[in-house]
């Protein structure tokens, strides 16, 4: 028999549910009832399990909202998976034109083309060409790229300041090398820290009658070789000339302390008739010293010792200056000259005279000073 409360079958002739605890009815037709109500709940319950078991084989729809008006005891049905075999189309461009609730997404501008004709383009690089060619030939950079160059164009300037008797000049360029270091402090006021490098540019200038050596000093700055200016020149010209005149006069006072020797008085005054002296510049022995008249080894070894170690380096080459001279009168008084050729020598009377102009080539530093070293 069948509880008519909870279902449970029960054993026949049992008073109360074993599981319920409910009064049983022992009643055929109840029982039946019961019982075959018992059993369409097992059929249903059953037909459930097995729906319940396909559900869950088969792939949930996820893009399907689930269905909530469902009868008491259905499986709900889950959203439906996605196909993932399925590719989104990448190629397809988005919709900007969106609604209202779509997001609104940033759409990248366009670059603008140039508006500018090609041949445009074309004049204009020709044109920029052509002025740089212009530069280049106006301002001479291809020939102010060397010393050589910067001399030159110094020696032109030079050359038109002469005038008429610039133009019976030729000249040549010779050796390029570098300053010397009491140069270079002299050239610094001038140049300041522009210059990357500095130096002497020798230069040979040819009149018709004889050649002269000068030096001209360049310099280089912005990629480009410049000539020392003018006033730097007559600046440098002038200290050179004065250290010329320094050293005339320290050969003089050295052949004058010599003479306090009484031999060497005798000889250099030559008996009345007075003697040159030469004395090369930069010479390293009392051999190289020479005199018109005689002159023992003492009396040149003490001239020598009196002057140095070497005697003193010329300094202004511009006029072809090479050796320094001492001249003698017969009565013992002494004045030193410059130049590459001995003075001339009046030995007529008891005194020496000084006749520059039949040589042309030799300038007195003491103890008057010719014009040419002012």
């Amino acid at each position: 028999m069948f509880c008519n409360n909870c279902g449970a079958e029960t054993e026949d002739g049992s008073a109360f549910c074993y599981k319920c605890g409910a009064k049983l009815i022992d009643s055929p037709m109840q029982s039946s009832v019961m019982q075959n109500n018992h059993q369409q709940n097992n059929q249903i319950n059953y037909d459930q399990q097995l729906n319940y078991q396909m559900n869950y084989n088969q792939q949930p729809n996820y893009g399907q909202q689930p269905n909530y008006q469902m009868n008491y005891g259905q499986q709900p049905n889950y959203i439906q998976h996605p196909n993932y075999n399925q590719h989104p189309n990448y190629n397809q461009q988005p919709n900007y034109q969106m609604g209202h609730n779509q997001n609104n997404y940033y759409k990248v501008p366009k670059a603008k083309k140039s508006n500018v004709p090609a041949w445009i383009w074309i004049v204009s690089g020709v044109l920029a060409i052509c002025l740089i060619a212009v530069l280049v030939f106006i301002f001479g950079v291809s020939g102010s790229m060397s010393p050589e160059a910067a001399a030159k164009k110094y020696i032109d300037l030079e050359m038109a300041s002469e005038g008429d008797l610039g133009a019976h000049y030729t000249y040549k360029i010779g050796s390029v090398s570098d300053v010397s270091s009491d140069i270079e402090m002299d050239l610094k006021p001038f140049i300041g820290n522009k210059a990357k490098k500095l130096k002497v540019v020798q230069v040979t200038i040819d009149d018709g009658y004889y050649e002269e050596q000068m030096d001209v000093y360049v310099y280089k700055a912005n990629l480009k070789w410049h000539s020392i200016d003018p006033a730097a020149v007559r600046y440098l010209d002038k200290s050179a000339k004065s250290n010329d005149v320094s050293s005339g006069k320290a050969i003089k006072t050295a052949v004058e302390t010599a003479m306090g020797n009484e031999d060497a008085y005798e000889q250099l005054t030559n008996d009345g008739y007075g003697s040159v002296l030469t004395i090369p510049a930069g010479a390293t022995s009392s051999s190289d010293i020479t005199c018109t008249a005689y002159i023992s080894s003492d009396t040149r070894d003490e001239i020598f010792d009196n002057i140095g170690e070497r005697t003193p380096i010329i300094k202004y080459k511009k006029n072809g200056a090479t050796t320094f001279y001492v001249v003698i009168s017969g009565k013992g008084s002494v004045s030193s000259w410059i130049g590459s050729e001995s003075p001339a020598i009046d030995v007529s009377s008891y005194s020496t005279s000084y006749d520059t102009t039949s040589t042309g080539n030799c300038w007195q530093l003491t103890p008057e000073l010719d014009k040419e070293y002012q």
